[in-house]
């Protein structure tokens, strides 16, 4: 290709004299160019003319993991060999910005790239990526796809993505030579799913396809697609990432995005854990449903005392909601472990010593939940009264009021008990049998339950209780609050 060629390339595509032109680019993706990288800049160049600008991230990934200082004489641009190629060109300034530099040329070049280390954020207000949207700019992809989309960072940004996180890196300031820490919110994570907001910025008609020679190309108006993919964001925070299951980054994401939706709610979302487990690899699997918090079921505690998991409950941030001590001979231990624990809540089974146990927790400064069994002493709403009297919470189990033949919302919650009794609900569902199910799936009216405590601000633990596995309880959970 020659660059007269490439220049009229871009003109079919929609590039005008005057544009500001975000370019990303693949060199190889054209064919074989006659001059080569400078070939292209210098089409793009002529394309927007004396009163357009030409930007180009150059990003240099070992300022961005922190391994090195970035410096904007220097670091190199990682974005392609036609950014590198402009990066160095005479004439051409590029932002100081330790994660997200841009080079630009043209007309407004110097207005681009100024302050951008000033920004809170990487991609959002203040930075080349804002501007070239509010100034009515547009963005390039020569050769390459949505992935490579800068700008859609800030439509993240613009829609605070939960997501996001906050990162600290570090630059040589080319005024005084002294490397700066840059402590910098919203930053955009690993992997993305871009490639998939296509079809949405077609329909949208925000995006003009065509070929430059052999390259695809996109040209997308900034505002106009920061607009549509932030709809899209808050129509569906997890709509830019990947739903397979076998990509930590997006998985890890997901958690995140759940994670947040809890902490608006005012109950705390826990799991029984019951069975011998890998502390760290819990803590993992736990965050794709956004749960940071467990119960130590009564079988679990033998081996959490046995072995001391206190370190490592700790290190992984998991926080324990309460410990189940039904059948513990020596009551003191457990005790000891939950004031460690920072746990306040002490659960067990309805059982003949309550009123013996009952002093010696409270004397720890904790309370304790008696959760309803069937065949018990407590085992329906009327048995309930006892607990009142007694000045305990209960810990609801909707599958164990099925199993002694009660409805566990229409009878017990709505008619049976006092309200204020119920400290702590079993996300746990079961038939009238005794037979469990999933939650939703049995008579325990599991998500009418959720559904009314959520309207009365109950600020106490739901605690999944998982049936066959973590994942089926925590999905069937998440099912359940995307019905409300």
């Amino acid at each position: 290709m020659t660059k007269a060629e490439i220049v009229e390339g871009l003109r079919a595509l929609g590039v005008k004299p005057g544009d500001i032109l975000m370019v990303h680019s693949a060199l190889s993706s054209l064919g074989w160019v006659e001059g080569g990288a400078d070939t292209v800049i210098d089409a793009l160049i002529e394309a927007v003319g004396p009163g357009g600008t030409i930007a180009m991230p150059t990003l240099y990934l070992p300022s961005i993991s922190g391994l090195e200082v970035f410096d904007v004489n220097e670091s190199p641009s990682q974005m392609g060999e036609i950014s590198e190629i402009f990066r160095r060109r005479q004439g051409v300034v590029r932002s100081v910005h330790p994660t997200h530099p841009v080079a630009a040329y043209g007309f407004r070049a110097e207005d681009l790239i100024r302050d951008h280390a000033l920004a809170p954020t990487a991609c959002g207000q203040g930075t080349p990526f804002s501007k070239l949207a509010d100034w009515g700019g547009k963005v390039l992809l020569l050769g390459v796809d949505q992935d490579r989309s800068t700008l859609l960072h800030t439509a993240e940004d613009y829609a605070d993505s939960p997501y996001l996180t906050t990162k600290t890196a570090r630059y040589r300031d080319p005024f005084d030579g002294e490397v700066k820490e840059l402590i910098l919110e919203k930053f955009p994570g690993p992997h993305r799913n871009f490639i998939g907001l296509d079809p949405l910025f077609r329909a949208e008609g925000v995006m003009t396809i065509g070929k430059v020679g052999k390259a695809v190309c996109r040209l997308m108006y900034a505002a106009a697609t920061i607009k549509v993919a932030v709809k899209a964001l808050q129509d569906d925070p997890a709509a830019v990432l990947c739903d397979n299951p076998n990509c930590a980054d997006c998985v890890h994401q997901r958690g995140a995005i759940r994670n947040s939706e809890l902490a608006a709610e005012d109950f705390t979302l826990s799991v029984r854990i019951d069975q011998d487990t890998d502390v760290p690899a819990l803590s993992t699997l736990l965050w794709r449903y956004g749960i940071t918090n467990i119960e130590i079921g009564e079988s679990w505690l033998k081996q959490v005392l046995k072995k001391d998991l206190v370190g490592d409950l700790k290190q992984t941030g998991l926080a324990v909601t309460g410990i189940d001590v039904s059948g513990l001979k020596n009551l003191d231990d457990a005790l000891k472990l939950a004031a460690e624990l920072e746990c306040n809540r002490i659960i067990a089974a309805p059982s003949d010593d309550l009123c013996c146990n009952t002093g010696k927790i409270n004397d720890f400064g904790m309370s304790l939940l008696v959760r309803n069994q069937a065949a018990s002493s407590v085992g329906t709403a009327e048995s309930t009264k006892a607990l009142a009297d007694l000045g305990l919470g209960l810990a609801f189990d909707p599958s164990e009021f099925a199993a002694a033949g009660q409805n566990p919302f229409l009878t017990v919650y709505y008619h049976g008990i006092k309200k204020g009794l119920v400290q702590q609900l079993y996300v746990k569902d079961g038939l009238f049998s005794g037979e469990p199910a999933e939650p939703g799936l049995g008579n325990g009216e599991v998500k009418e339950l959720i559904s009314i405590l959520r309207c009365r601000s109950f600020d106490g633990p739901m605690v999944i209780w998982p049936r066959e596995s973590i994942e089926s309880s925590c999905e069937a959970f998440w099912g359940l609050m995307r019905e409300m």
